[in-house]
Order: structure tokens, then sequence, then C-alpha cells
């Protein structure tokens, strides 16, 4: 999925190039530890931004992505807050 004012990378380019596909796990949103900033964790509460995502939700998509029920999801991406 593609969003609005999304660049590729130099990295991204030469990973499309070779061939190689790959699963990614995403928050979606920012994660909710100390390193988000204040600002955003406010508009998170309010509902100005989307809702921050605890690091421990990460860890089903993230156990299931290493499982071997996986082993033949291949170029998926995982979007834990849409």
């Amino acid at each position: 999925m593609r969003r609005p004012g999304y660049a590729c990378s130099p990295s991204e380019i030469r990973i499309r190039l070779s061939g190689l596909s790959f699963n990614i796990v995403n928050p979606g949103a920012g994660t909710n530890t100390p390193a988000i900033a204040a600002e955003m964790h406010t508009m998170s509460r309010e509902g100005h931004a989307l809702s921050l995502v605890y690091p421990e939700e990460m860890v089903p998509p993230l156990l299931y992505v290493v499982s071997r029920e996986a082993d033949k999801v291949n170029g998926w991406r995982f979007d834990a807050n849409f």
C-alpha cells in the first residue's frame, strides 16, 4: 500500500530490482514508547492522529511472520493499526 507523499529510498529500489520480496510488520502509526514526541501522544489521545500501538501488540504478528505457518507468505505487509 502506498501513501501520498511516499518516496522509495535508494535501498528499496535496489531490493525491488533484485527480485527479492519480504514481509513487513508495520505498527501502522507510531509505537507508544518514550521515543515518540509528547505532541504525538497528545494528538493520539485526543483522536487527532491514529492510536499509538503498544510494543507488545506487535508480538503476535511478528510471531506469525517467523512461524512455519507463514512459510508460503511472502511480499505481504501487516499493518497493526488499519
